[in-house]
C-alpha cells in the first residue's frame, strides 16, 4: 500500500510540474507577443488552477498583464497599463490576441502624455490636472475644463463657452485603432495624471477581433 501511496504521490508531483511548465511557456509567448504590440515589457498571468490543463483545453478562467511607459502609435505615452480578462481563449501559440468574456483595462497618463497626446500646440493651449479638474490656458486665458469618457473617447470639454471661440473646445484622445481596441467608459481626474479605465471591445466575444 505505501509503494502505491509514494507512486500517486509522485505523479501528482509531476502533473503539477507539467502544469506549470505549460502554463509558464504560455505566459512567455504572451508577454512576448504583447511586447512587440507595445514596445515594452509586460507581465502575464493566468488564473485558474490547473492552468497548463485548461490552456491545453483552450480557455482559462482569468488572464492579467502589467506594462509600464507604454508607447502606442500616433504617439501616446501610457505611464501604466494593466488589463484583466475573464474565461480567455486563445492559441498556445499566442501568434493572435486572446478573445474572452469580459476585457477590462485601466490606464494612467501623466500630464505630459495627455497634453501630447490631445496634440494642441502648446503655444496656444496649455493643460495642467488638478484633483478632479483640468486647467487651460487658452493664449493666456484659464479656463476650468471636465475630462470625460464619450463614446471610447477621452474628451477635454472646457466650462467656459469663450474657450472653443479660442480652440480649445472638442479636444479628445482616441485609441479605438489601437491594439483590442480599447474605449474608455470611466476617467478620473488626479493631481498630476489621469486614470483611464474602460473596455478592450476588439477582444470581447466569439467574434472578436483578437488582433493580429
Amino acid at each position: 500500500m505505501r509503494w502505491l501511496i509514494g507512486l500517486l504521490l509522485v505523479l501528482a508531483v509531476v502533473a503539477v510540474a507539467a502544469d506549470q511548465v505549460v502554463a509558464a511557456e504560455v505566459e512567455q509567448r504572451a508577454e512576448a507577443r504583447l511586447a512587440e504590440r507595445l514596445g515594452t515589457e509586460t507581465d502575464v498571468e493566468l488564473h485558474g488552477w490547473p492552468v497548463g490543463l485548461r490552456v491545453l483545453l483552450g480557455q482559462v478562467p482569468r488572464l492579467t498583464a502589467h506594462a509600464e511607459d507604454v508607447r502606442v502609435e500616433g504617439g501616446v505615452r501610457i505611464a501604466r497599463l494593466d488589463a484583466e480578462l475573464t474565461e480567455v481563449s486563445f492559441d498556445r501559440s499566442a501568434a493572435r490576441l486572446p478573445r474572452a468574456a469580459t476585457a477590462e483595462f485601466t490606464a494612467v497618463l501623466t500630464e505630459q502624455a495627455l497634453r501630447d497626446a490631445l496634440g494642441a500646440p502648446e503655444q496656444l493651449v496649455s493643460l495642467s490636472l488638478r484633483d478632479g479638474i483640468a486647467v487651460l490656458d487658452v493664449a493666456g486665458l484659464q479656463v476650468e475644463a471636465d475630462v470625460v469618457a464619450r463614446d471610447g473617447a477621452v474628451v477635454v470639454e472646457p466650462r467656459d463657452a469663450l474657450s472653443a471661440l479660442l480652440g480649445a473646445g472638442g479636444l479628445r484622445v482616441d485609441l479605438s485603432d489601437q491594439p483590442g481596441a480599447p474605449a474608455a467608459r470611466e476617467v478620473e481626474v488626479q493631481e498630476g495624471r489621469l486614470v483611464v479605465r474602460g473596455v478592450l471591445e476588439g477582444l470581447v466575444g466569439p467574434e472578436g477581433a483578437g488582433g493580429e
